[in-house]
């Protein structure tokens, strides 16, 4: 009896060993995941339709937005552009200079004579951007992506914009924009990793140019203000 009491107490302690460990058995991880939403550069605001009829702006624009407080150089990255569907990357804008902390960068692209001159860009570059359907992807790589519809797990990829048709997004496609929408992220820069959630056909307001301090007000005397009128 006592052997045997001490196989069932065993038993025990092994069956309750086992329960306590399955209970910190972390949880597996899914299949496949966004983007990082706490990436330090995201993709803030997509404009496809510069230039054309209804054009707000005479270029398309893509801008980058820093969610940081410290710079970051983009030495070594890239903007890639695919059509709305397919696996080609068709083009690959090797980027230059940096983004200032919570500040923005402004890639401008190709464009026409209709709509409003762009605001001087960060970088200048011939990017034809679909205005209603189409991927991007920031990229910490200068090499053309060779994924497809897994883009948004790949090592390199900083940060994916899918919109209208687009087949390759951040979770689901951002909703269509137009000649006269960007698509845009809602909120101040909010980044689920989901497109359809974090992004809106908006108004578009490229960042490039920081808007100057106000100037010094000047100071008048009492007879400057008075002039020289009789008294």
């Amino acid at each position: 009896m006592f052997r045997g009491g001490q196989r069932f107490v065993g038993c025990l302690a092994s069956l309750a060993f086992v329960a306590i460990g399955a209970a910190f058995v972390a949880p597996a991880s899914p299949v496949s995941a966004d983007v990082d939403p706490a990436a330090a550069v995201i993709i803030n605001e997509v404009y496809g339709g510069g230039g054309g009829t209804g054009a707000a702006y005479q270029n398309d624009f893509v801008e980058l937005y820093n969610t940081t407080g410290a710079p970051v150089d983009l030495t070594g990255w890239s903007l890639q552009y695919k059509a709305a569907t397919g696996a080609a990357w068709s083009s690959t804008i090797n980027l230059i200079g940096s983004v200032p902390a919570n500040g923005y960068f402004v890639l401008g692209g190709a464009g026409g004579a209709t709509g409003a001159v762009l605001p001087t860009p960060d970088q200048s570059t011939s990017l034809n951007l679909s205005t209603t359907d189409a991927n991007v992807a920031l990229v910490s790589s200068t090499t053309t992506l060779t994924c497809w519809l897994t883009c948004s797990t790949d090592d390199t990829v900083v940060d994916l914009v899918g919109y209208g048709t687009g087949d390759t997004p951040a979770g689901r496609p951002a909703e269509s924009p137009s000649a006269s929408r960007s698509a845009s992220r809602n909120g101040v820069s909010v980044n689920t990793g989901d497109n359809a959630e974090d992004f809106d056909p908006a108004v578009p307001s490229p960042a490039a140019v920081t808007p100057p301090p106000p100037s010094a007000p000047t100071t008048y005397s009492i007879a400057q203000i008075q002039g020289t009128a009789a008294v």
